[in-house]
């Protein structure tokens, strides 16, 4: 009976996971699969100039196993480098472990992986205080499953049906782009959350302007959400989840710089980009 795999820890996830020669095609020169655990090793023994024992230890795995996979690595990045294949960058029996707490750059709060206002150990789905996680997910790509990390927060809409339909006129677009609360007039009546298509508007009941003008209604509150820090881009800063994101996944700026970017990268990985007919 062979002995079980130790799942290997790594403390990044690769920024990009596709390397492709130019004009270099699936089908013409091949693809060569780097797993997780094979990125890390690089990562730590050649990026960060680990000795094999302290890189073994990072990983939680032995000095030996660390040495099979980091010469498994270097085996398929020579193939890569020599042959011209595309390197794509997937799979691998891993768990994440953050090198040191991520914190946001705003209120200093570490992101695990949520950001708003504090709350109150709920990080895995949007509440009035969290307005942003990480959802994990599966996905089935040519047949074979694959795990995708999927930032869940505000669109920030060409044309929000939030903000059009709000009863209390509490909901506006922006010219830089952001589609935000005025929490002073919400009443918490949550159309907006109605309208939504992915539900993202969440309510805290018990606050807000309605206390003082109908306090007698029960349900009332004040609608939060993802603001894409407006106070923020009217200074010209960027918003704090793109400073603070570990791997810079994300990226703000004038429309057609933005579609053009996810259009190349898009035709890169073979995805689909959405957003650009849906909405």
């Amino acid at each position: 009976m062979p002995r079980p795999k130790c799942c290997r820890q790594i403390g990044a996830m690769p920024g990009k996971t596709c390397f492709q020669p130019e004009g270099a095609t699936p089908s013409s020169c091949g693809v060569v699969l780097l797993t997780l655990d094979e990125h890390e090793a690089i990562r730590l023994a050649d990026l960060e100039g680990l000795y094999q024992e302290q890189a073994a230890s990072r990983m939680n795995i032995s000095r030996q196993t660390f040495g099979r996979i980091i010469e498994a690595a270097h085996r398929k990045v020579a193939d890569v480098l020599v042959n011209g294949k595309i390197l794509k960058i997937e799979g691998g029996y891993v768990s994440m472990k953050a090198e040191k707490p991520i914190r946001c750059p705003r209120c200093r709060r570490a992101l695990s992986p949520g950001c708003g206002k504090s709350k109150k150990g709920v990080f895995n789905r949007l509440t009035p205080y969290n307005l942003i996680f990480v959802q994990k997910a599966e996905a089935d790509v040519e047949g074979q499953k694959k795990t995708v990390f999927i930032p869940r927060r505000c669109m920030h809409c060409d044309n929000p049906a939030c903000a059009t339909l709000c009863p209390f006129a509490a909901n506006h677009k922006f010219e830089n782009g952001a589609v935000v609360i005025d929490q002073e007039a919400c009443f918490g009546g949550a159309k907006c959350k109605t309208v939504c298509p992915w539900e993202i508007p969440q309510r805290q009941s018990g606050v807000g302007v309605y206390l003082k003008v109908l306090p007698t209604l029960v349900g009332n509150g004040v609608m939060y959400k993802c603001d894409l820090c407006n106070d923020l881009l009217n200074e010209n800063k960027t918003p704090a989840c793109i400073e603070a994101c570990p791997r810079k996944a994300m990226s703000i700026g004038p429309r057609k710089e933005i579609l053009a970017k996810a259009e190349t990268l898009a035709k890169m990985i073979g995805g689909h980009l959405y957003g650009k007919e849906e909405e």
